[in-house]
């Protein structure tokens, strides 16, 4: 395939959630940027692709959940540009879901972020720029 996204978890309860699914790419590209997503250099041909994908090794997580989307990669500010649950409390200046408990605010983090960690996979001519490449 050489267009379009597929093996994603876009349909994840989380992206879904919080209406995060058309940013899931989007999003998944700033924290591979932060240096938290890692995917491997080569997949072997014979597997399958749930074998081969990307991810964010608890060795390269360098704080809670909320931290990562918040003060390492800003990545909520988008986040809550997107979703209609999430939002930004002045006062508190910190980021909250609407009816959630912290507890369930906690689990909401980690679900977003792990799905986040996953993009599946992007054909070269996933982008905008894609009418201009000569196969399209």
């Amino acid at each position: 395939m050489i267009g379009g996204q597929w093996g994603s978890v876009s349909s994840n309860s989380a992206m879904m959630t919080f209406g995060l699914a058309p940013q899931h790419l989007l999003l998944a590209k700033n924290l591979w940027r932060h240096g938290y997503v890692r995917c491997p250099d080569t997949c072997d041909d014979e597997g399958s692709s749930s074998e081969c994908k990307c991810s964010c090794p608890a060795s390269v997580m360098d704080g809670t959940p909320y931290e990562v989307l918040t003060d390492r990669t800003g990545l909520m500010h988008w986040i809550d540009s997107s979703s209609r649950a999430i939002y930004f409390n002045e006062t508190e200046g910190r980021y909250h879901i609407q009816g959630y408990t912290p507890q369930m605010e906690t689990d909401a983090w980690e679900s977003i972020l792990e799905a986040l960690c996953d993009p599946g996979h992007a054909g070269e001519m996933y982008t905008s720029a894609a009418p201009y490449d000569p196969t399209f």
